[in-house]
């Protein structure tokens, strides 16, 4: 008779909780057709996929009951988040891909969340087709893979570069998964192969044929073993699980059918007890199975009923509940739930750790660094008990990185016969030299030095010594300069020490102290009356909602929302090109049909409104036409075909339209034909065509004198151009943006200065400021603001000099200062929104209120709502009108000009009006009253004398005490002397008397 092995987790069962224990009302995201399981989970949070899109939900791993509809999200990409993955080493660092093409990391905060992130940590990569799935490395530090299209890619993430990339699939890559000691990946693809691929030899290790059917199929490894899991569907359209062995990997070991649903099947697998969890996609039951390595490798345990989810999660191992049985969680994100599902081992008692039904565990501690991992190590990692008792147990210290290893990811290489006090040197050295002491004692070795990181230096014909030297606790003493580095000349030195603005001192082993020279004159630095600008959206009572069909296909050289006093102008998704035109005044609900547009025939590809006929707007389309409407004066009430006329002149499809800011009827567009055209609107005809251009045209802005207008191209150039002397470039400079992505230009400061906004090679926005009369290919300032793919947009209020900036799909406009001085661009409070916009524009400044000091308003155009935002700058005597803020402004809708006044050369300004209420003063007439000095200066103390300061005691006690320092008989009156003398007389007379009676 054979004994038979019987698991201790056959019995395992799943304790679904009450609805009290889960997490309810959850914004989660429709279901959707991507490899990412929608849910994951580390030992602090809980990340999902929101409705949004492109933001993630994240709520604590203990957090039960209703999640506020004010939980903070990571604004994390422009479009639907497709994976997401904590890293299994730090449970506050996340890492997501996108629909967008880019993948990023997000560090979230230790404590709870605060407000909501939309700032990466870092920005992993950027593809040119979308990223599918994303996944740490289980065992080195700062090692990712990511699938994308045909291709796996993994990431050194410190080093942000590209390690390995593999393209032989034929199809898309919908899989991957680690090995366990990570040194394999294995793949399932949509040509219907699974293939284990070794990224450090850059090679494909083996393949073999996957899932019949043409549906989804997952694959995952079974720990650091020799075993695979894949799920899929056959040929009869059934789902079904295999278990592969890698070593036989022509065909499947065993294959068992998982139903008939069309959800797709999410493998869950626990490395420590083989448990493996099957959820599907919308299905409403999960299954537990058991592997092992010998027949019959998969042994079905139980299929339990919950609620419909569509997503699902293993909880860590260090968040179990040991002192109840609970070997592992599944994490079910349902249509508006978190589903905590603890499977249970069933015990007698739980009053005892159970040991046997708890293995060690991995630790959360990489076993290697990623430059040991490339270079072809195999470290597992160390293991841990999950016995309560054992909570203060000894951590394995992380890897760190030999000299070689930083030397490499500096670029720099590390000379073998270097002495053990160069290589000390050389690392101190970046912190700080020390000038050669005069007084020093001669000793060889000038370093005091603690020992931390590994440091191999091998010489010839010796042993190799381990030193560790750390930088933080490195103390300078009588340091000499190594041979060939002569001392500086003290005047030499001296130079030196007055242009740096500080060096770093270390001191007594601790942190490092900022010490400014002494040399360093004081600077004052310049504040901003709008540096702590305030911008909140206002009531819903004031938004127009129920916005649909919003166009996704605008290109990113157009803003795609255009404002003015009265309407808003928005292109529609769908054909012909529909722009809907909705006044400004009907607040409230949008009707979900019937909608009156703006039929253009063809995609709709810029937008604007003339600023001097609020009813006319003209609309570019693909077909290199521009179109002039005329809206009705009480606002669009059916659908309108026929413009008021075309403009037909570009050869292919336009991409800009900027009106001209003073003259009436002046129109400028640009188009994919590399010109600039000017166009007359009163004789429906060009004017003007402007050449030059070797390259698409970003974009156009015109100088406020209306003189001369400035261009950004894809080439990399700025060309001034006056339209009315040459169609030719009159100045140009070159090297400007370093990355051909997209880009804005605005003329600030009166025209003085240039503002662009472009990417660096690195993908990070910035906005640049040139100056505008000497235009050089060099920035006066430059502002780095974040990592992300869509193009910053920029409004400019002339008045404060503001420029605010945002891309579609942020959740966050950035504000700036522009100066006509050092440091030329100052940044100011960021405007936080709920959700992201796709959109926005700036109203005159007559619709904002100067009582509540709001010197701009934005409206902002999100997926489906129209919201106004003051913003504000908080000042204390309201009651008064801030001439400060409130200089007197243009009247944008006013022309100051005809075409043929402007064509003749002239440049006459706007009239300018002012904004003061008539029932306010100005603050200026009510300057602060000079405050009393705190302080007196010594000269004006005078001494006391010890007389006076007794009496100064003495009154002081009197007052406190309530009573006069006087005595009763003070106040009496006095006797005179005569008086005096009877008084005595007749008291001796008495004292005789009294003394002769007792006698007696």
């Amino acid at each position: 008779m054979a004994w038979r092995n019987v698991s201790k987790f056959k019995n395992s069962a799943p304790k679904i909780p009450k609805k009290d224990q889960w997490i309810t009302d959850v914004n989660s995201a429709n279901l959707l057709n991507c490899a990412g399981n929608h849910i994951q989970c580390s030992a602090k949070y809980i990340a999902y996929n929101t409705s949004s899109g492109g933001s993630l939900g994240v709520v604590s791993l203990k957090h039960t009951g209703k999640v506020e509809r004010t939980t903070h999200e990571i604004l994390a990409h422009s479009e639907f988040v497709t994976d997401f993955d904590f890293s299994p080493f730090d449970d506050c660092l996340l890492a997501t891909s996108s629909t967008d093409c880019t993948a990023k990391l997000w560090k979230l905060p230790q404590e709870d969340f605060t407000e909501s992130i939309s700032n990466p940590h870092k920005q992993l990569c950027a593809l040119s087709k979308r990223i599918e799935r994303i996944l740490w490395h289980p065992c080195a530090s700062d090692i990712i893979a990511t699938a994308s299209a045909h291709s796996v890619s993994v990431y050194d993430v410190e080093a942000n570069k590209c390690f390995f990339e593999f393209n032989e699939h034929t199809d898309q890559v919908q899989s991957i998964s680690w090995k366990g000691d990570g040194s394999l990946l294995v793949s399932s693809c949509k040509d219907r192969k699974i293939r284990i691929i070794d990224p450090r030899k850059n090679c494909l290790a083996n393949s073999t044929n996957g899932h019949a059917g043409i549906r989804d199929s997952r694959s995952l490894w079974c720990g650091d073993g020799n075993y695979t899991i894949s799920t899929g569907f056959s040929e009869k359209r059934s789902r079904e699980v295999n278990i592969y062995d890698i070593r036989k990997f022509n065909s499947p070991l065993i294959t068992r059918e998982a139903g008939n649903n069309n959800g797709i099947l999410i493998p869950l697998y626990d490395p420590d007890t083989n448990m493996l969890f099957l959820a599907g996609k919308g299905d409403t039951m999960i299954s537990f199975m058991e592997t092992q390595e010998k027949d019959p490798f998969l042994t079905e345990a139980s299929i339990d009923s919950v609620q419909q989810f569509k997503g699902a999660a293993l909880a860590p191992k260090k968040s179990m509940n040991v002192m109840s049985g609970e070997v592992n969680r599944v994490l079910l994100l349902a249509s508006h739930n978190i589903i905590p599902v603890p499977y249970i081992v069933p015990r007698k008692s739980y009053y005892d750790f159970h040991a046997d039904i708890f293995p060690d565990t991995n630790c959360s501690v990489p076993s290697m660094t990623s430059t040991s991992w490339m270079s072809g190590a195999i470290v597992p990692l160390s293991k841990i008990s999950l016995d309560p008792t054992k909570k203060n147990q000894q951590m394995p210290e992380p890897p760190t990185k030999t000299v070689e290893e930083v030397d490499k990811n500096s670029h720099s290489k590390l000379q073998k016969t270097q002495s053990v006090e160069e290589v000390k040197l050389r690392h101190v050295d970046p912190l700080r030299r020390e000038k050669p002491n005069s007084e020093s004692n001669g000793s060889s070795s000038p370093f005091n030095v603690k020992l931390r990181h590994s440091v191999a230096v091998t010489d010839k014909g010796s042993n190799v010594e381990q030193l560790e030297p750390s930088f933080a606790q490195i103390k300078l003493k009588n340091v000499k300069k190594p041979v060939g580095m002569e001392a500086e000349a003290p005047e030499k030195s001296e130079e030196r020490a007055a242009e740096k603005t500080a060096e770093v001192e270390i001191k007594n082993d601790v942190t490092p102290v900022v010490k400014k020279p002494g040399g360093a004159k004081f600077q004052t630095q310049r504040i901003s009356k709008f540096k702590h600008l305030q911008g909140k959206p206002l009531h819903k009572n004031y938004h127009i909602v129920n916005l649909q069909n919003l166009s996704k296909t605008i290109p990113g050289e157009s803003d795609g929302f255009s404002v003015n006093r009265k309407r808003c102008a928005l292109p529609l998704n769908g054909p012909g090109g529909c722009v809907a035109v909705l006044e400004l005044s009907k607040y409230g609900k949008l009707p979900v049909t019937g909608l009156p547009v703006l039929h253009n025939g063809s995609n709709v590809t810029d937008l604007a409104f003339d600023p001097f006929n609020e009813c006319r707007i003209a609309i570019g389309t693909e077909e290199s036409t521009i179109n002039i409407w005329t809206i009705p004066t009480e606002g669009l009430e059916e659908t309108l075909k026929e413009p008021q006329f075309s403009l037909r002149d570009h050869s292919d499809k336009i991409y800009f339209i900027k009106f001209h800011p003073l003259a009436k009827d002046v129109l400028a567009s640009g188009s994919f034909d590399f010109t600039v055209k000017i166009w007359n609107l009163d004789k429906k005809s060009c004017s003007h065509t402007l050449n030059g251009h070797t390259d698409v045209i970003f974009n156009l802005s015109w100088h406020p004198n209306g003189s001369e207008c400035v261009t950004l191209c894809k080439d990399s150039k700025i060309r001034v151009y006056e339209p009315r002397k040459s169609v030719d470039p009159v100045k140009q400079a070159s090297a400007i943006i370093e990355n051909s992505r997209g880009g804005r230009i605005q003329y600030v400061c009166g025209g003085d200065k240039l503002a662009v906004s472009n990417f660096t090679r690195q993908q990070t926005r910035n906005i640049s400021i040139f100056d505008a009369v000497n235009l050089q290919g060099v920035s006066l300032a430059c502002e780095e603001i974040d990592v992300s793919p869509a193009t910053l947009m920029m409004l400019y209020d002339e008045d404060s000099r503001t420029i605010f900036a945002t891309g579609r799909g942020d959740g966050t406009i950035f504000a700036f200062e522009a100066i006509n001085e050092a440091p030329y661009l100052s940044r100011l409070s960021d405007i936080k929104g709920d959700g992201a916009h796709q959109g926005f524009g700036l109203l005159p400044k007559t619709e904002c209120n100067v009582k509540a000091v709001e010197f701009a308003r934005i409206l902002r155009l999100t997926r489906s709502t129209i919201e106004p935002i003051p913003i504000t700058v908080p000042r204390r005597k309201m009651e008064y009108f801030q001439d400060d803020i409130f200089p007197p402004t243009k009247a944008l809708w006013e022309p100051s000009m005809t075409p043929d006044e402007w064509e003749q050369g002239g440049n006459k300004p706007l009239r300018t009006i002012d904004l003061k209420p008539t029932d306010m003063d100005n603050l200026s007439d009510h300057p602060d009253k000079p405050r009393a000095s705190k302080y007196k200066f010594e000269s004006e103390v005078k001494t006391k004398t010890d007389a006076e300061k007794r009496d100064e005691l003495l009154e002081s006690f009197s007052s406190k005490v309530n009573t006069d320092r006087g005595l009763e008989q003070d106040g009496m009156e006095g006797v005179e002397d005569q008086e005096w003398a009877r008084i005595s007389v007749f008291q001796n007379f008495n004292t005789t008397n009294l003394k002769l009676s007792l006698k007696q």
